[in-house]
Protein backbone atom coordinates (compact mmCIF):
# COMPACT_ATOMS: atom_id res chain seq x y z
CA UNK A 1 0.00 0.00 0.00
CA UNK A 2 1.48 3.56 -0.94
CA UNK A 3 1.36 5.27 3.06
CA UNK A 4 2.16 8.70 1.03
CA UNK A 5 -0.87 8.64 -0.96
CA UNK A 6 -2.83 9.46 2.03
CA UNK A 7 -0.68 12.42 2.52
CA UNK A 8 -0.96 14.11 -1.10
CA UNK A 9 -4.51 13.66 -0.68
CA UNK A 10 -3.96 15.88 2.36
CA UNK A 11 -2.30 18.08 0.84
CA UNK A 12 -5.07 18.85 -1.84
CA UNK A 13 -7.17 19.35 1.17
CA UNK A 14 -5.15 21.56 2.89
CA UNK A 15 -4.98 23.71 -0.57
CA UNK A 16 -8.97 23.54 -1.02
CA UNK A 17 -10.09 23.35 2.35
CA UNK A 18 -12.12 26.73 2.76
CA UNK A 19 -13.70 26.04 -0.49
CA UNK A 20 -14.43 22.16 0.08
CA UNK A 21 -16.07 22.74 3.76
CA UNK A 22 -17.91 25.99 1.93
CA UNK A 23 -19.58 23.61 -0.40
CA UNK A 24 -19.94 21.11 2.10
CA UNK A 25 -21.93 23.49 4.14
CA UNK A 26 -24.33 24.14 1.56
CA UNK A 27 -25.14 20.91 0.52
CA UNK A 28 -25.78 19.81 4.40
CA UNK A 29 -28.13 23.12 4.54
CA UNK A 30 -29.97 21.72 1.61
CA UNK A 31 -30.24 18.36 3.16
CA UNK A 32 -32.03 20.10 6.20
CA UNK A 33 -34.38 21.77 4.59
CA UNK A 34 -35.52 18.83 2.44
CA UNK A 35 -35.45 16.10 4.83
CA UNK A 36 -36.25 17.84 8.57
CA UNK A 37 -39.65 18.83 6.97
CA UNK A 38 -40.02 15.58 5.18
CA UNK A 39 -39.07 13.12 8.13
CA UNK A 40 -40.73 14.87 10.79
CA UNK A 41 -44.44 15.00 9.23
CA UNK A 42 -44.01 11.33 8.39
CA UNK A 43 -42.91 10.91 12.16
CA UNK A 44 -46.55 12.81 13.05
CA UNK A 45 -48.52 11.05 10.68
CA UNK A 46 -46.81 7.52 12.58
CA UNK A 47 -47.76 8.28 15.69
CA UNK A 48 -50.87 9.83 15.27
CA UNK A 49 -51.94 7.00 13.21
CA UNK A 50 -50.47 4.26 16.32
CA UNK A 51 -52.56 6.70 18.89
CA UNK A 52 -49.30 6.55 21.10
CA UNK A 53 -45.89 8.34 21.94
CA UNK A 54 -43.90 5.11 20.77
CA UNK A 55 -43.86 3.85 17.28
CA UNK A 56 -43.52 0.19 17.73
CA UNK A 57 -41.92 -1.62 15.04
CA UNK A 58 -45.33 -3.34 13.73
CA UNK A 59 -46.32 0.47 12.92
CA UNK A 60 -43.32 1.17 10.91
CA UNK A 61 -44.06 -2.28 8.97
CA UNK A 62 -47.91 -1.23 8.19
CA UNK A 63 -46.48 2.16 7.43
CA UNK A 64 -43.50 0.97 4.83
CA UNK A 65 -46.29 -1.65 3.85
CA UNK A 66 -48.44 0.90 3.02
CA UNK A 67 -48.96 2.33 -0.55
CA UNK A 68 -47.26 5.74 0.93
CA UNK A 69 -45.00 3.83 2.56
CA UNK A 70 -43.91 2.21 -0.93
CA UNK A 71 -43.91 5.33 -2.52
CA UNK A 72 -42.06 7.33 0.76
CA UNK A 73 -39.16 4.87 1.65
CA UNK A 74 -37.75 4.23 -1.86
CA UNK A 75 -38.02 8.29 -2.68
CA UNK A 76 -35.94 8.86 0.77
CA UNK A 77 -33.02 6.39 -0.24
CA UNK A 78 -33.51 7.45 -3.56
CA UNK A 79 -32.70 10.87 -2.64
CA UNK A 80 -30.47 10.53 -0.17
CA UNK A 81 -27.99 8.91 -2.83
CA UNK A 82 -28.54 11.82 -5.40
CA UNK A 83 -27.77 14.22 -2.35
CA UNK A 84 -24.51 12.19 -1.39
CA UNK A 85 -23.51 11.91 -5.60
CA UNK A 86 -23.74 15.91 -5.89
CA UNK A 87 -21.72 16.37 -3.02
CA UNK A 88 -19.49 14.00 -4.11
CA UNK A 89 -19.13 15.43 -7.72
CA UNK A 90 -18.44 19.10 -6.53
CA UNK A 91 -15.73 17.86 -4.29
CA UNK A 92 -14.12 15.44 -7.14
CA UNK A 93 -14.35 19.06 -9.45
CA UNK A 94 -12.25 20.80 -6.57
CA UNK A 95 -9.80 18.28 -5.82
CA UNK A 96 -9.27 17.44 -9.28
CA UNK A 97 -8.85 21.15 -9.79
CA UNK A 98 -6.16 21.45 -7.05
CA UNK A 99 -4.00 18.33 -8.43
CA UNK A 100 -3.87 20.18 -11.37
CA UNK A 101 -3.29 23.53 -9.70
CA UNK A 102 -5.90 25.54 -11.32
CA UNK A 103 -8.51 27.68 -9.45
CA UNK A 104 -11.88 27.24 -8.84
CA UNK A 105 -14.34 29.26 -7.17
CA UNK A 106 -17.46 28.40 -5.20
CA UNK A 107 -19.69 29.67 -7.69
CA UNK A 108 -18.22 28.10 -10.68
CA UNK A 109 -18.41 24.69 -8.50
CA UNK A 110 -22.27 24.82 -7.35
CA UNK A 111 -22.90 25.79 -11.63
CA UNK A 112 -21.05 22.75 -12.77
CA UNK A 113 -22.80 20.78 -10.31
CA UNK A 114 -26.50 22.27 -11.28
CA UNK A 115 -25.48 22.34 -14.97
CA UNK A 116 -25.08 17.79 -14.49
CA UNK A 117 -27.63 17.26 -12.14
CA UNK A 118 -30.01 15.71 -14.86
CA UNK A 119 -26.58 13.13 -15.98
CA UNK A 120 -26.26 12.89 -12.30
CA UNK A 121 -29.98 11.98 -11.07
CA UNK A 122 -29.16 9.35 -13.73
CA UNK A 123 -26.58 8.04 -12.43
CA UNK A 124 -28.06 8.05 -8.76
CA UNK A 125 -31.11 5.94 -10.32
CA UNK A 126 -28.58 3.15 -11.56
CA UNK A 127 -26.37 2.77 -8.03
CA UNK A 128 -29.67 3.03 -5.96
CA UNK A 129 -31.64 0.42 -8.26
CA UNK A 130 -28.52 -1.87 -8.40
CA UNK A 131 -27.93 -1.99 -4.77
CA UNK A 132 -32.44 -2.67 -4.57
CA UNK A 133 -31.47 -5.51 -6.56
CA UNK A 134 -28.92 -6.63 -4.64
CA UNK A 135 -30.46 -6.35 -1.06
CA UNK A 136 -33.96 -7.99 -2.65
CA UNK A 137 -32.83 -11.43 -1.53
CA UNK A 138 -31.60 -10.37 1.62
CA UNK A 139 -34.48 -8.43 2.66
CA UNK A 140 -36.50 -11.54 1.73
CA UNK A 141 -34.44 -13.68 4.12
CA UNK A 142 -34.51 -11.20 6.55
CA UNK A 143 -38.64 -11.31 6.27
CA UNK A 144 -38.47 -14.94 6.48
CA UNK A 145 -37.25 -14.49 9.60
CA UNK A 146 -39.10 -12.21 11.45
CA UNK A 147 -42.87 -13.73 10.19
CA UNK A 148 -41.42 -17.35 11.52
CA UNK A 149 -39.57 -15.98 14.53
CA UNK A 150 -40.44 -12.80 15.85
CA UNK A 151 -43.66 -11.44 14.77
CA UNK A 152 -45.50 -12.10 17.88
CA UNK A 153 -43.66 -9.39 19.81
CA UNK A 154 -42.57 -5.58 19.75
CA UNK A 155 -38.80 -5.33 19.03
CA UNK A 156 -38.19 -3.53 22.32
CA UNK A 157 -39.77 -6.69 23.73
CA UNK A 158 -36.66 -8.41 22.14
CA UNK A 159 -34.11 -5.83 22.24
CA UNK A 160 -34.87 -5.79 26.46
CA UNK A 161 -35.87 -9.53 27.12
CA UNK A 162 -33.82 -11.25 24.93
CA UNK A 163 -35.92 -14.33 24.86
CA UNK A 164 -34.76 -17.97 22.92
CA UNK A 165 -36.73 -16.94 20.05
CA UNK A 166 -34.38 -13.66 19.65
CA UNK A 167 -31.44 -15.58 20.32
CA UNK A 168 -32.17 -18.03 17.51
CA UNK A 169 -33.27 -15.37 15.30
CA UNK A 170 -29.86 -13.35 15.77
CA UNK A 171 -27.80 -15.64 14.49
CA UNK A 172 -28.90 -15.85 10.72
CA UNK A 173 -29.81 -12.15 10.83
CA UNK A 174 -25.96 -11.22 11.94
CA UNK A 175 -25.16 -13.85 9.05
CA UNK A 176 -27.27 -11.68 6.80
CA UNK A 177 -26.13 -8.83 7.81
CA UNK A 178 -22.69 -9.29 7.13
CA UNK A 179 -23.34 -10.93 4.07
CA UNK A 180 -25.29 -7.53 2.83
CA UNK A 181 -22.64 -5.67 4.44
CA UNK A 182 -20.09 -7.26 2.09
CA UNK A 183 -21.81 -7.10 -0.92
CA UNK A 184 -22.48 -3.54 -0.64
CA UNK A 185 -18.56 -2.66 0.00
CA UNK A 186 -17.54 -5.24 -2.53
CA UNK A 187 -19.87 -3.28 -5.68
CA UNK A 188 -19.17 0.02 -4.39
CA UNK A 189 -15.18 -0.52 -4.27
CA UNK A 190 -15.96 -1.16 -8.05
CA UNK A 191 -17.74 1.93 -8.78
CA UNK A 192 -14.81 4.68 -6.29
CA UNK A 193 -13.78 5.92 -9.71
CA UNK A 194 -17.45 6.72 -11.00
CA UNK A 195 -17.28 10.16 -9.99
CA UNK A 196 -14.16 11.21 -11.06
CA UNK A 197 -14.95 9.37 -14.36
CA UNK A 198 -18.01 11.16 -14.49
CA UNK A 199 -16.86 14.63 -14.13
CA UNK A 200 -13.24 14.38 -15.70
CA UNK A 201 -14.17 12.07 -18.34
CA UNK A 202 -17.06 13.64 -20.02
CA UNK A 203 -18.62 9.66 -20.34
CA UNK A 204 -22.57 9.03 -19.54
CA UNK A 205 -23.75 7.52 -16.19
CA UNK A 206 -23.79 4.18 -17.75
CA UNK A 207 -19.99 4.04 -19.27
CA UNK A 208 -19.06 5.85 -15.65
CA UNK A 209 -20.03 2.60 -13.79
CA UNK A 210 -18.95 0.64 -16.02
CA UNK A 211 -15.28 2.19 -17.04
CA UNK A 212 -14.94 2.14 -13.04
CA UNK A 213 -15.63 -1.45 -12.62
CA UNK A 214 -12.94 -2.20 -15.41
CA UNK A 215 -10.10 0.13 -14.06
CA UNK A 216 -10.72 -1.05 -10.24
CA UNK A 217 -10.45 -4.64 -10.79
CA UNK A 218 -7.76 -6.72 -10.07
CA UNK A 219 -6.42 -3.76 -8.15
CA UNK A 220 -8.56 -3.67 -4.73
CA UNK A 221 -5.13 -4.17 -3.12
CA UNK A 222 -3.68 -1.00 -3.86
CA UNK A 223 -7.21 0.87 -3.94
CA UNK A 224 -8.87 0.21 -1.13
CA UNK A 225 -6.51 0.21 2.26
CA UNK A 226 -6.09 3.98 1.21
CA UNK A 227 -9.29 4.58 1.15
CA UNK A 228 -9.79 2.66 4.46
CA UNK A 229 -7.03 3.74 6.59
CA UNK A 230 -8.52 7.13 5.99
CA UNK A 231 -11.38 6.41 7.67
CA UNK A 232 -10.28 4.44 10.21
CA UNK A 233 -7.78 7.29 10.93
CA UNK A 234 -10.86 9.83 11.22
CA UNK A 235 -13.16 7.43 12.94
CA UNK A 236 -10.50 6.95 16.00
CA UNK A 237 -9.25 10.39 16.29
CA UNK A 238 -13.09 11.21 16.68
CA UNK A 239 -13.52 8.49 19.37
CA UNK A 240 -10.66 10.03 21.04
CA UNK A 241 -11.58 13.39 21.06
CA UNK A 242 -15.15 12.13 21.95
CA UNK A 243 -13.88 10.15 25.31
CA UNK A 244 -11.93 13.60 25.92
CA UNK A 245 -14.55 15.57 25.85
CA UNK A 246 -16.81 13.47 27.76
CA UNK A 247 -14.25 13.72 30.98
CA UNK A 248 -14.29 17.51 30.44
CA UNK A 249 -18.03 17.89 30.20
CA UNK A 250 -18.77 15.07 33.48
CA UNK A 251 -16.28 17.25 35.28
CA UNK A 252 -17.65 20.89 33.89
CA UNK A 253 -21.04 19.49 34.87
CA UNK A 254 -19.79 17.97 38.27
CA UNK A 255 -18.70 21.51 38.84
CA UNK A 256 -21.72 23.53 37.93
CA UNK A 257 -23.87 21.12 40.54
CA UNK A 258 -27.15 22.32 40.62
CA UNK A 259 -26.56 25.72 40.14
CA UNK A 260 -28.87 26.83 36.86
CA UNK A 261 -26.75 29.43 36.08
CA UNK A 262 -23.88 27.59 34.86
CA UNK A 263 -25.71 24.73 33.88
CA UNK A 264 -27.66 26.26 31.46
CA UNK A 265 -24.62 27.89 29.65
CA UNK A 266 -22.65 24.59 29.74
CA UNK A 267 -25.13 22.92 28.16
CA UNK A 268 -25.42 25.20 25.36
CA UNK A 269 -21.74 25.20 24.96
CA UNK A 270 -22.21 21.34 24.45
CA UNK A 271 -24.74 21.23 22.03
CA UNK A 272 -22.78 23.67 20.22
CA UNK A 273 -19.42 22.18 19.99
CA UNK A 274 -21.13 18.70 19.55
CA UNK A 275 -23.05 20.40 16.17
CA UNK A 276 -19.71 21.89 15.01
CA UNK A 277 -18.03 18.80 15.74
CA UNK A 278 -20.00 16.44 13.84
CA UNK A 279 -20.33 18.94 10.91
CA UNK A 280 -16.19 18.45 10.71
CA UNK A 281 -16.12 14.51 11.13
CA UNK A 282 -18.79 14.16 8.60
CA UNK A 283 -17.71 16.73 5.99
CA UNK A 284 -13.55 15.21 6.65
CA UNK A 285 -14.94 11.92 6.01
CA UNK A 286 -16.77 12.89 2.83
CA UNK A 287 -14.36 15.65 1.46
CA UNK A 288 -11.66 13.63 2.43
CA UNK A 289 -12.65 10.59 1.15
CA UNK A 290 -13.64 12.34 -2.69
CA UNK A 291 -10.56 13.59 -2.35
CA UNK A 292 -8.38 10.94 -2.24
CA UNK A 293 -10.62 8.75 -4.84
CA UNK A 294 -9.68 11.67 -7.19
CA UNK A 295 -5.98 11.79 -6.60
CA UNK A 296 -5.96 7.52 -6.99
CA UNK A 297 -7.89 8.17 -10.23
CA UNK A 298 -5.37 11.23 -11.51
CA UNK A 299 -2.30 9.31 -10.71
CA UNK A 300 -3.65 6.55 -12.07
CA UNK A 301 -4.12 8.24 -15.74
CA UNK A 302 -0.51 9.38 -14.80
CA UNK A 303 -0.47 12.64 -12.55
CA UNK A 304 2.22 14.96 -13.91
CA UNK A 305 0.18 14.62 -17.37
CA UNK A 306 -3.21 15.66 -15.54
CA UNK A 307 -5.60 17.79 -17.61
CA UNK A 308 -8.40 18.93 -16.99
CA UNK A 309 -11.49 19.08 -19.64
CA UNK A 310 -11.88 22.35 -21.53
CA UNK A 311 -15.88 22.12 -20.86
CA UNK A 312 -14.75 22.45 -16.63
CA UNK A 313 -13.75 25.46 -17.80
CA UNK A 314 -16.39 28.04 -16.10
CA UNK A 315 -16.48 31.64 -17.01
CA UNK A 316 -16.86 33.47 -13.55
CA UNK A 317 -19.64 35.41 -14.30
CA UNK A 318 -22.09 33.29 -15.90
CA UNK A 319 -21.21 30.96 -12.86
CA UNK A 320 -22.31 33.64 -10.70
CA UNK A 321 -25.17 34.31 -13.02
CA UNK A 322 -26.24 30.98 -12.22
CA UNK A 323 -25.33 30.40 -8.35
CA UNK A 324 -26.06 33.24 -6.73
CA UNK A 325 -30.09 32.67 -7.11
CA UNK A 326 -29.95 28.83 -6.59
CA UNK A 327 -28.14 29.84 -2.90
CA UNK A 328 -30.02 33.16 -2.19
CA UNK A 329 -32.88 30.57 -2.64
CA UNK A 330 -31.60 27.41 -0.47
CA UNK A 331 -31.11 30.38 2.52
CA UNK A 332 -34.78 31.74 2.13
CA UNK A 333 -36.27 28.22 2.79
CA UNK A 334 -34.59 27.40 5.52
CA UNK A 335 -36.57 29.10 8.09
CA UNK A 336 -39.90 27.81 6.21
CA UNK A 337 -38.10 24.64 6.31
CA UNK A 338 -37.22 25.28 10.65
CA UNK A 339 -41.16 26.66 10.71
CA UNK A 340 -42.26 23.30 8.72
CA UNK A 341 -40.40 21.31 11.29
CA UNK A 342 -41.56 23.29 14.55
CA UNK A 343 -44.90 23.16 13.31
CA UNK A 344 -45.05 18.77 12.87
CA UNK A 345 -42.87 18.40 15.84
CA UNK A 346 -45.27 20.18 17.79
CA UNK A 347 -48.39 18.06 16.93
CA UNK A 348 -46.27 14.92 17.19
CA UNK A 349 -48.12 13.89 21.09
CA UNK A 350 -51.47 12.57 20.38
CA UNK A 351 -54.31 13.76 22.21
CA UNK A 352 -54.60 11.52 25.18
CA UNK A 353 -57.14 9.16 25.60
CA UNK A 354 -58.68 9.26 29.20
CA UNK A 355 -60.82 6.41 30.39
CA UNK A 356 -62.39 7.43 33.99
CA UNK A 357 -62.78 4.32 35.77
CA UNK A 358 -64.86 3.41 39.16
CA UNK A 359 -63.44 0.48 41.07
CA UNK A 360 -65.44 -1.86 42.81
CA UNK A 361 -68.41 0.67 41.97
CA UNK A 362 -69.25 3.93 43.49
CA UNK A 363 -68.53 3.08 46.87
CA UNK A 364 -69.17 6.69 48.65
CA UNK A 365 -72.71 6.18 47.21
CA UNK A 366 -73.35 2.42 47.95
CA UNK A 367 -71.81 -0.93 48.98
CA UNK A 368 -68.39 -1.78 46.70
CA UNK A 369 -69.51 -4.39 44.15
CA UNK A 370 -73.35 -3.71 44.20
CA UNK A 371 -75.59 -2.96 41.47
CA UNK A 372 -76.54 0.09 43.30
CA UNK A 373 -72.64 1.12 42.85
CA UNK A 374 -72.57 0.05 39.24
CA UNK A 375 -75.38 2.51 38.78
CA UNK A 376 -74.17 5.05 40.30
CA UNK A 377 -70.82 5.19 38.78
CA UNK A 378 -72.74 5.14 35.28
CA UNK A 379 -74.44 8.27 36.16
CA UNK A 380 -71.39 10.24 37.39
CA UNK A 381 -69.98 9.22 33.67
CA UNK A 382 -67.54 6.74 34.38
CA UNK A 383 -66.35 4.98 31.18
Amino acid sequence: MNLSLPARAWADLRARWRLALGFHMLMQLLGFAIFAPLLTWVGRRLVLASGEPVVSNFDLAAFALSPGGVVFVPAIAALTIALLLAELVGHSLIAGRAIAGRPLALAATIAFVLRSLPAQVRLATRVFLRLVLLALPFLACAGLIWLTTLRGHDINYYLAEHPPEWRRAMRPGALLGAGLAALFAWQLARWLYAVPLFVFGGVSPARALGESARLTRGRFATIVPPVLLWAAGLTVASLALARVASHVSDAALEWADLDFARVLPLVATFMLVSLVAGFAFVGLHLVGHEFLITRLYAEHLDVTQWRLAGSLDTHETRARRLAHPVVLGLLASLPVALAATWIFASQLAPEPAVAITAHRGAAMVAPENSMAAFRATQEAGAN
